[in-house]
C-alpha cells in the first residue's frame, strides 16, 4: 500500500534572503542598517521626484505655498546645523568642559526652538470639515493616522486633509513630531532596532487606546506612514498583551512606505489574519 506521508528536505535559500533577523542583536541590526542605508544612499533624491504632481493642489508639501516654503527653510537649516553638530562632536574632547558644555546647550535649545517653530504643541490634529463632513452612517467609525519622518503640524494638517478627501472621512491624526530630517531618522533607527519606545510611540498608545475603548466606535482604521509605521507596530505588540479580543477586533491596520521590522510585520499580519 502507498505511503500517504510525503518527506522533503529542507529548502536551500537564494541570495535575497536577509542573513539576519529581528532576534538578533540590537547593535548588529543598528550597523545592517546603517550599511544599507549607505549603500543605497544614491535612492535618496528620489525621494524629492516628481518633484511637481499636477492637480495636487496644496496638498504637495513641496508645492510653492507660503507653509510649505517655510518648512522647507527650517528643514534645510535643520539639516545643516545637526549635521554639521555631529561633524563637529570630535572637536568637543579636546575643548574645555564648559566650552563643550556651552556649545552643546547652545546646539540643544536651538535645534528645539526650531522644532518647535514646526511642530507646535498640539499632540493631535483633525482633518478639516469641508473635506470631510462627519455623517451620520459613519458615526461608529474612527480613521486615524500616524505620520512619518519629517512632517509638522502644517505637513500633518495637509496629509490629514489629503486622506479625507481619499476616504470620504474625518481623519484623526496623532502627531509624530519632527526633530529634523538627520535626528528624525536616527529615531527611526532607535526605535527599530532596540524596539525603544519614545515619547511619540507613548502618545500613540494612548490616544490609540482611548479610541478602542469608546464604546461608539466598532471600527477603528488605523494608517501609518513611514516612521509611524516602527510606532504602530510598537503600539500594537502593546495592545496585543493588554487588549481583549472584543476591542482589538475593532482594529484594522493599513501600511504605506514604512520602514517595519519584521516581527512589526508578523504581528501586523498575524493580527488581520485573524
Amino acid at each position: 500500500m502507498a505511503s500517504s506521508t510525503n518527506f522533503y528536505r529542507s529548502q536551500a535559500g537564494g541570495s535575497s534572503i536577509i542573513n539576519y533577523g529581528y532576534t538578533d542583536f540590537p547593535w548588529r541590526l543598528f550597523v545592517k542598517d546603517l550599511y544599507y542605508f549607505f549603500a543605497y544612499s544614491w535612492s535618496i533624491p528620489w525621494i524629492l521626484w516628481p518633484f511637481y504632481v499636477s492637480g495636487s493642489s496644496g496638498f504637495n508639501e513641496l508645492s510653492a505655498t507660503w507653509g510649505n516654503m517655510f518648512c522647507v527653510a527650517l528643514h534645510v537649516f535643520l539639516l545643516v546645523l545637526q549635521g554639521g553638530f555631529l561633524v563637529s562632536l570630535p572637536l568637543y574632547l579636546i575643548l574645555p568642559v564648559w566650552m563643550a558644555v556651552g556649545g552643546i546647550g547652545v546646539f540643544v535649545l536651538l535645534n528645539t526652538t526650531l522644532c518647535r517653530l514646526l511642530n507646535g504643541s498640539k499632540a493631535t490634529y483633525n482633518s478639516e470639515a469641508k473635506y470631510a463632513p462627519p455623517r451620520p452612517e459613519h458615526a461608529h467609525e474612527q480613521w486615524v493616522f500616524v505620520n512619518g519622518v519629517s512632517v509638522g503640524r502644517h505637513w500633518l494638517q495637509g496629509n490629514l486633509n489629503r486622506l479625507a478627501i481619499t476616504f470620504k472621512r474625518p481623519i484623526l491624526g496623532i502627531h509624530n513630531p519632527t526633530s529634523g530630517i538627520i535626528f528624525d531618522l536616527i529615531e527611526c533607527l532607535v526605535q527599530r532596532n532596540f524596539s525603544y519606545a519614545t515619547s511619540d510611540v507613548r502618545n500613540v498608545y494612548r490616544v490609540l487606546k482611548d479610541v478602542l475603548y469608546d464604546p461608539g466606535k466598532s471600527k477603528v482604521v488605523l494608517i501609518l506612514h513611514s516612521q509611524g509605521g516602527i510606532e504602530g507596530g510598537l503600539v500594537i505588540d502593546w495592545l496585543l498583551q493588554e487588549l481583549p479580543q472584543d476591542l482589538l477586533s475593532k482594529l484594522e491596520v493599513y501600511t504605506f512606505g514604512t520602514q517595519l521590522t519584521t516581527s512589526t510585520t508578523l504581528t501586523v499580519m498575524s493580527y488581520l489574519s485573524n
